[in-house]
């Protein structure tokens, strides 16, 4: 972690902060940033700030997720993942105005966009309707995307996962995020509805 205080003029500074993201999630920024106001706003005031005792540590999660891996609902979650992840993984071949390049390179890009409310209402109206989250109803709608634009039946999808199981982690620093790997099986022609019911059982 490198912190630096650049001073502007008198009354303005800015205030640099880098953490490597091994060690931090977007939670743990928002726990680091909350605890920074107190402190600055007990400096200003001239008073003694107050900060919650801390508990426990990112190591006694590591523990305990350890002790998790080898009991036995850690060998059922283990089999879980073998048989989600069996076989040959698909590489997801969509139509695209150039050739896949021989070594893969990560570069990446992102397309930001904008729901509007009215839309954003009938999501929630119909994942309401189907007993669903939106995130498991808005998954099932990009795996189906993907789905009409490569004619692929079984689709891969990562999504990052919160990763804080108890209540006792949610105010430790560390980098709680899980990258997991949703797998969509579009076999059989199904309608969206029936699609939608495959997804919320794995999910």
């Amino acid at each position: 972690m490198r912190t630096r205080l650049f001073s502007r003029s008198e009354t303005e500074h800015v205030f640099l902060l880098a953490v490597h993201h091994i060690v931090f999630d977007g939670w743990s920024l928002l726990i680091v940033l909350h605890e920074l106001e107190r402190l600055y706003l007990a400096e200003t005031d001239h008073t003694l700030a107050e900060l919650s005792a801390i508990a426990v540590e990112y190591t006694d999660f590591i523990r305990a997720r350890a002790a998790l891996l080898d009991s036995p609902p850690g060998e059922a979650l283990r089999h879980y993942w073998q048989e989600q992840l069996a076989g040959e993984l698909p590489v997801l071949a969509l139509p695209t105005d150039r050739p896949r390049p021989p070594r893969q390179t990560f570069k990446g890009t992102t397309c930001p966009f904008r729901l509007s409310e009215r839309l954003t209402a009938a999501i929630r109206a119909l994942a309401r309707a189907e007993k669903v989250t939106s995130f498991v109803l808005l998954l099932a709608a990009y795996q189906t995307l993907l789905h009409r634009y490569t004619g692929q039946e079984d689709i891969l999808v990562a999504s990052p996962m919160w990763g804080r199981p108890d209540k006792k982690f949610y105010d430790v620093i560390g980098y709680f995020v899980n990258l997991v790997v949703l797998r969509a099986d579009l076999s059989d022609g199904p309608s969206f509805r029936e699609f939608l019911a495959r997804v919320m059982v794995k999910v």
